[in-house]
């Protein structure tokens, strides 16, 4: 049966470009050892499903749209450049922040809905954040000062959508296999 690999994500909008440029301009000394994620390819990954059947795209899709239609949309912003392990980074992100409560309750109710449905659950914490960058080697060591060095950008979210990811040479080229509306009646806190 045909598989492929997809992931349940928030879609950042196109004003996150200026800071995903200034994010590489800042790390610009780091450049030849980071393989940086294209732009049009950040986003912020609620729940990673791996290898799916085609088949349960709409399965998924069911569970995504029940989730998201008791979920209000939401504020979010960047704030700065960071990585789990600074001095040992193989990852960059930029950091997410904004109504990040909310944002935590919907990715734990995505993960639950696609546990009910034949997932295996994560079993890292959630850290909201659009990844830029991995190492292309070994780990490097971001600057120290990371907090203000890049501007941020504001955004809301309004929607969830189920992506396949297919591995290239050039990186990863994601395709949006559909969408599920946040609740527009949904009371906020």
């Amino acid at each position: 049966m045909a598989t492929l690999r997809a992931f349940v994500a928030v879609e950042p909008p196109a004003t996150l470009v200026p800071v995903y440029q200034a994010a590489r301009r800042f790390l610009a000394d780091l450049d030849a050892r980071l393989r940086w994620v294209r732009p049009e390819g950040v986003h912020l990954t609620l729940k990673f499903l791996g290898n799916v059947k085609i088949a349960s795209v709409p399965v998924i899709l069911r569970a995504m749209r029940a989730v998201a239609g008791r979920t209000p949309p939401m504020a979010l912003r960047t704030s700065g450049v960071g990585a789990p392990n600074p001095d040992r980074a193989r990852v960059v992100w930029l950091e997410v922040g904004g109504e990040t409560a909310i944002l935590s309750k919907l990715q734990a109710d995505v993960e639950d809905a696609m546990f009910r449905i034949g997932f295996n659950k994560e079993e890292r914490r959630f850290h909201p954040h659009l990844t830029l960058a991995r190492a292309r080697s070994r780990a490097v060591r971001l600057p120290s000062e990371l907090t203000g060095t890049v501007p941020s950008a504001h955004f809301s979210v309004d929607r969830i959508s189920l992506y396949s990811s297919e591995l290239r040479p050039g990186g990863a080229v994601y395709n949006v296999l559909g969408h599920a509306p946040l609740s527009r009646s949904s009371g906020r806190g």
